[in-house]
């Protein structure tokens, strides 16, 4: 079973993400055993969980998993960690999908 995740910048719950970035290094096992996150599969066969959470919470699980980024991954999970702090008032939440197969909102 091939997972993985995406983090995306939302404006709001309903609004287009304002940005969005794979983050392979975040450890997507963990992250469907967190209670935040909920089952949500819009493909049949294909499971996928999501949460949205706070811009706080997002640079708290950004900084746990940034140590676990590989030498390839560390330029996408030091943009993350940038993202997130220079946030300001352009995004009100971040939504963080663990996703099968392929890269869907």
């Amino acid at each position: 079973m091939v997972k993985g995740v995406t983090i995306f910048g939302l404006r709001g719950r309903d609004a287009e993400p304002a940005w969005r970035l794979a983050a392979p290094w975040w450890d997507e096992n963990e992250l469907r055993k967190d209670p935040r996150f909920e089952y949500e599969s819009k493909v049949r066969g294909f499971d996928d969980y999501v949460a949205d959470i706070s811009i706080d919470e997002a640079r708290i699980l950004a900084s746990k998993y940034r140590a676990k980024a590989l030498p390839w991954e560390r330029s996408a999970a030091e943009s993350l960690r940038e993202r997130l702090e220079a946030l300001g008032g352009h995004i009100e939440l971040v939504r963080v999908l663990v996703f099968e197969w392929g890269d869907r909102k």
